[in-house]
């Protein structure tokens, strides 16, 4: 396939080391649209993971956005009437029992060693820069973590905190975004440490990717709302437009976005569509999951040009007859927008969907990849175009 060559993939391949239920895995080829299958618990949403690890080089939010994605925190109240929020970074590594040396590896399957990111362990301050001595004696004394995170020639030490308190009037459950005032880590970059050796202080930060995440449940309404006025008068007004007329199979004539300030709830901002003189104002929610996935995917995709679009379990909310439709439009628009996209999926029509439109689109990378368990360890099987087209003739089951 013809894959503009102005248009590099971030990740041509892919391999991850002790991350979360994953000894080693390594995909040797991933396309500017990559569909994973296979058997649940295999580990097709912990390579998503990885993804957005990688894209954020290490840095800590997004680890701890992780960790909070997959509630790995517990909420109590102690002797004083004060929510205690226990946490640590102890489940990502493989095994969730790390010791010193235990290290997460994700990148690149070939490629130089600058290009992978390694998160470690550290429970020895021998190697440590003297700045942060006084923080090693702190994680020994309180359970805490103290990782170092490489990626290029830049080193970041954390330490994770072991318990964090929220204050009183904090509501439980909710994300740890929703805690500002709340420290869930600390972080030391190499350069500003004393007596640090390890790399130059005037060596640049690594940039960031853009990285947006769907699935494996619906957008709320209000991401969808604020994904929408970013792109109110532009180009990628139209395409989510479109979008959105191959799920509920008719023409929009508008979309507003509005917000109703005095919803009790959550933000109140939402999306209205204008169907015809007799809908003058239909919530998009009202006309269905579907309409609120592919209108998603459409505004998710416009958000991540030049980065990555991760999308787990792809299939959800989609009619069986629109899955390729659904894979056409994200290819064309991942290739217009340099966008690589990697998706999971149960599914035997998405699947069906994902092999036609890959085999109807010659401009753009289109890659299937099975996960599966061999003996103890885990494998990958790539199809490319010829594999897609014996899926296609033959009807081979690969889920």
């Amino acid at each position: 396939m013809n894959e503009n060559a102005n248009q590099k993939l971030h990740l041509p391949s892919m391999q991850i080391k002790g991350f979360r239920g994953l000894r080693e895995l390594t995909i040797p080829n991933l396309g500017r649209v990559t569909l994973l299958v296979g058997r649940n618990g295999i580990g097709k949403t912990t390579v998503l993971e990885g993804v957005k690890l990688w894209a954020g080089r290490g840095k800590s939010t997004p680890v701890a956005r992780l960790l909070s994605e997959r509630d790995e925190y517990e909420l109590s109240v102690d002797d004083n009437d004060v929510i205690v929020s226990t946490s640590t970074i102890a489940p990502l590594f493989y095994g969730r029992n790390p010791t010193s040396g235990s290290k997460i590896e994700i990148g690149p399957a070939f490629g130089p060693d600058s290009d992978k990111l390694t998160i470690e362990i550290v429970n020895s301050s021998e190697s440590l820069p003297k700045g942060l001595k006084a923080s090693w004696r702190y994680t020994q004394n309180t359970g805490a973590n103290l990782t170092c995170t490489t990626f290029g020639d830049k080193n970041r030490y954390s330490i994770w905190h072991g318990q964090h308190f929220i204050d009183r009037d904090a509501r439980r459950g909710r994300y740890f975004e929703d805690y500002p005032h709340v420290r869930y880590f600390e972080d030391y970059e190499d350069s500003e440490l004393e007596n640090d050796r390890s790399s130059s202080a005037d060596s640049a930060e690594p940039a960031t990717i853009a990285c947006i995440s769907l699935g494996p449940g619906l957008l709320e309404s209000y991401t969808i709302a604020k994904y929408w006025e970013a792109v109110v008068l532009t180009d990628d007004e139209g395409r989510a437009t479109r979008a959105l007329n191959i799920a509920i199979g008719a023409n929009v004539e508008r979309l507003a976005s509005v917000h109703d300030r005095d919803r009790y709830g959550p933000p109140g901002s939402r999306v209205i569509a204008r169907l015809n003189e007799d809908n003058p104002r239909v919530p998009l929610k009202s006309l269905g999951d579907g309409a609120m996935r592919l209108f998603g995917v459409a505004l998710a995709l416009s958000r991540s040009k030049n980065g990555f679009l991760v999308i787990d379990e792809a299939e959800n909310g989609i009619h069986h007859m629109v899955h390729e439709d659904l894979w056409k439009m994200v290819m064309k628009e991942a290739r217009e927008s340099n966008v690589q996209v990697i998706a999971t999926t149960h599914s035997f029509d998405c699947i069906n969907g994902f092999v036609r439109a890959a085999i109807a689109n010659n401009d753009v990378d289109g890659i299937l990849v099975r996960v599966e368990q061999d003996a103890d360890r885990i494998r990958t099987v790539s199809f490319d175009e010829d594999g897609l087209q014996s899926i296609e003739k033959h009807g081979f089951e690969v889920r």
